[in-house]
């Protein structure tokens, strides 16, 4: 230990520093096993040189000694490493980087991360009477995070991020969800302070490059989506997310998917609404003609239609009504199910925003213009019933949803359920008409066409022009 620590002192004397990292190196070779106890001390001894080492060839010589040491104590030494404080200084970033380029310590390193990612409390929930809970950050999965933006940031670490890339990937697009709610810095303060959603964010691009997943990243930036993956509006980056990788990576899809599926039972909301956006989209992509990987995830979302979180809900409405897009085989196989999901979502009475409804009525309107009236007969009364009032809720967009189910449902209009459903267009012509003459024009585009589509049923010349 005395030899160690007078090699790591000379490590900054000039021009002859350069063969005592040599010897450094060559001790932690051979002895480094033995010195356990000493690896907070030599890591914390080995940061405060570097920041004083002005000679490059002596600064590499310190860096390959601590990888070397890490050999041995390889735990050891990233406790130690992430314990520094963020963010990461030159000489940790420097740390993390030269470990990094030893891939078998790369591999192990990964392992140790996304453990410590999964099993660590993703943020401190404060909670006060009357007050909403407020989130703070947790030490673990900030350090975390930031470490692997560092290693994804390392040369010639492509293969190992490829090989682990599902695991990776999953692991970091959960904090996300996470990192969203927990509290921005203040940013009038001296210090500078990380920021959760930033980093997870900074640690997916990261990924998505050093994978070599360009497109993904093009995509991303297109759409203005990795700024989404910083705010609440972090299912619609999700969502694009996992459409620019259905398409652009397919290979890793199914991998992926097998990875997040455990998280639709997670303690976390924001694991929850990351899975099922997730999930939602790639039924909408189809999963790439993948009927078995959809069945899985259409499985997956019913059993969250109880969830307790009405965002949750939403999604799993999204990601059924999503099936419109298998085409009519899969739609008619699947429509009992589907439909049955549709109504318990106009029926859910915690839907603060109608976020639920305006996705059930807009799932209900993609899968009925696939199927026959047998399949929808003994409902559709039921669904007219449900959207009528709908017509007069505040939000606009439900208003223009609501008209436009109402007019798709007039292809079942002419056969067995002709008469029922005349009824319903004269209690709801009224509200047509009223409707047509409000100020926003999604409304009023719904209005006539529904209109348009209902008026052969009525038999007038007038309303077929209109």
């Amino acid at each position: 230990s005395r030899r160690m620590k007078t090699n790591s002192e000379s490590c900054t004397d000039g021009q002859s520093s350069s063969g005592t990292c040599v010897v450094l190196n060559s001790l932690m070779r051979q002895r480094g096993a033995e010195l356990g106890s000493e690896v907070e001390k030599f890591v914390k001894s080995i940061h405060e040189r570097l920041g004083r080492i002005v000679v490059p060839q002596t600064r590499t010589g310190t860096l390959r000694s601590l990888r070397t040491f890490s050999g041995h104590h390889l735990i050891a030494v990233l406790t130690t490493l992430l314990q520094f404080p963020l963010p990461y200084d030159a000489s940790i970033v420097a740390c993390w980087q030269t470990l990094a380029g030893d891939k078998q310590l790369t591999k192990l390193m990964f392992e140790h991360l996304l453990d410590l990612l999964a099993n660590s409390l993703p943020y401190k929930e404060k909670a006060e009477r009357g007050q909403a809970p407020t989130f703070g950050i947790m030490p673990v999965p900030m350090a975390t995070t930031c470490a692997l933006t560092e290693i994804f940031r390392t040369d010639d670490t492509e293969e190992v991020v490829q090989s682990m890339f599902h695991r990776l990937f999953s692991q970091v697009v959960l904090r996300i969800g996470c990192a969203t709610v927990i509290q921005k810095p203040d940013p009038k303060a001296k210090v500078p302070a990380s920021n959760a959603a930033r980093d997870a964010m900074m640690c997916m691009r990261e990924l998505l490059v050093r994978a070599e997943l360009t497109d993904v990243v093009d995509t991303m930036d297109e759409s203005f989506a990795f700024p989404m993956l910083e705010t609440f509006d972090f299912p619609q980056g999700v969502t694009i997310l996992g459409r620019a990788l259905c398409l652009s990576a397919p290979k890793y899809v199914s991998q992926v998917v097998a990875s997040l599926t455990g998280s639709l039972s997670s303690l976390y909301e924001q694991h929850r609404v990351v899975t099922c956006s997730f999930f939602a989209e790639l039924i909408n992509q189809k999963c790439l003609g993948d009927l078995t990987l959809v069945e899985m995830q259409m499985n997956s979302l019913l059993g969250r239609l109880i969830d307790q979180s009405h965002i949750v809900r939403m999604l799993c409405i999204r990601g059924l009504g999503n099936v419109s897009e298998l085409g009519s085989d899969q739609v008619h196989k699947y429509s009992t199910t589907i439909l049955s999901a549709m109504m318990s979502g106009m029926d859910d009475r915690d839907d603060p925003m109608d976020l639920i409804t305006l996705e059930s009525m807009s799932g209900l309107s993609k899968i009925i213009s696939q199927i026959e009236e047998g399949h929808v007969r003994a409902i559709l009364i039921n669904i007219a019933l449900r959207i009528r009032p709908c017509f007069e809720k505040p939000k606009p967009e439900v208003r223009a949803a609501a008209f436009t189910l109402f007019g798709k449902l007039s292809k079942f209009g002419d056969g067995p359920s002709r008469a029922p459903f005349l009824e319903q267009i004269h209690n709801n012509f009224i509200s047509l008409l009223l409707h047509m003459k409000e100020d926003d024009r999604s409304v009023v585009v719904a209005c006539k066409e529904a209109l348009r589509l209902v008026g052969p049923l009525l038999g007038s010349d007038d309303v077929n022009e209109m």
